[in-house]
């Protein structure tokens, strides 16, 4: 399995229902793309794609560090962002 990221301009990937922001931020240019990939590199894993951003530019090679702590997969991000209302989790 792998964990890609990068960044995007538009509504050019597929983002899963349900996951933070499953399409392109309204007003936006770019925003970055997380997406899993399964096994055989054939389709999305369990964790699907995601796309995070706000009304600004959100970029610059964004870095994933996965860590499996006591058997929960956890992913983390780092980005640069030039959006005023860049989506966070609760309690950041």
């Amino acid at each position: 399995e792998a964990y890609v990221s990068g960044y995007a301009e538009a509504d050019d990937l597929p983002g899963t229902a349900g996951n933070f922001q499953p399409a392109h931020a309204a007003g936006g240019v770019n925003d970055v793309f997380i997406l899993h990939l399964n096994a055989s590199g054939t389709g999305l894993g369990c964790g699907g794609a995601t796309y995070v951003g706000g009304n600004s530019n959100d970029y610059w090679s964004p870095k994933i560090v996965w860590n499996n702590s006591g058997g929960t997969d956890k992913v983390y991000v780092s980005m640069t962002t030039h959006s005023t209302d860049f989506p966070t989790t609760p309690g950041v």
